[in-house]
Order: structure tokens, then C-alpha cells, then sequence
């Protein structure tokens, strides 16, 4: 369930992870999930092979979020982009494709989390 949360990462991403923490009730999947996706960048380049794909667009949106936001934001604390380096890697990559860095503004996206959730940031 939470790995295809990570993969499958969509604009109504809030809903998503408010359903997700719900349903697992404590971060012990999420880690779980989190381990996964290490074990499979160790192996290979992109999430569904050496070939780019939408999985590794929508799987980077949440990561580049990961440490910044979430960590913080969803209390995702066992796990971090910045100390697993498999997954470092796989985000350092991807944002440094051709505009890839010119969509991530993370002032931008902290501020969106957190000022538009005001309930969770009470």
C-alpha cells in the first residue's frame, strides 16, 4: 500500500497521505516502503528499470518533498533522502535533467504545506 503511495504520487497527494497514515497507524510501512525503494535504486538506475519513466516523475515529487516537508510536516522521521545514499542519488539525477530544477521551488512548497493545512499545524 505505501509503496505504491510513493510510486504512484498524485495531484491529490494530501488526501492520500492523511488516508495512508490513517490506515497504517504508526511510520512502521512507510519505513518498510522507504527501505524498498532503496533496495531497488541500489540495483538499478530509475524505479522501474534503467529507462526513465512516469513512475520515477511521481515517486521524485514526493522525495524531493521527503526530507524538507514531510519529515517534518507527517513526522516521516526513521528514514531521510539525505542519509540513504542510493536515494540521494536517484533525486540528485533526476533534478539535474534538463528543467527538471526550474519546477522545485521548496520555499514555495514549504510554504504551501505549511500555511494552506492549517488544521495540522496547530
Amino acid at each position: 500500500m505505501i509503496f505504491l503511495f510513493f510510486v504512484s504520487n498524485v495531484s491529490c497527494y494530501f488526501d492520500i497521505v492523511l488516508t495512508a497514515f490513517n490506515i497504517i497507524c504508526n511510520i512502521d510501512e512507510l519505513t518498510e516502503a522507504f527501505d524498498k525503494i532503496d533496495s531497488i535504486l541500489q540495483k538499478q538506475r530509475f524505479i522501474a528499470g534503467n529507462v526513465f519513466t512516469e513512475a520515477d516523475v511521481r515517486l521524485f515529487v514526493t522525495l524531493i518533498r521527503f526530507d524538507e516537508v514531510y519529515d517534518i510536516y507527517f513526522k516521516t522521521n526513521t528514514r531521510s533522502v539525505s542519509s540513504t545514499p542510493a536515494i540521494l542519488n536517484y533525486v540528485r539525477e533526476i533534478y539535474q535533467m534538463k528543467n527538471v530544477s526550474k519546477t522545485c521551488n521548496m520555499e514555495m512548497i514549504k510554504a504551501h504545506y505549511y500555511t494552506s493545512h492549517v488544521e495540522l499545524n496547530k
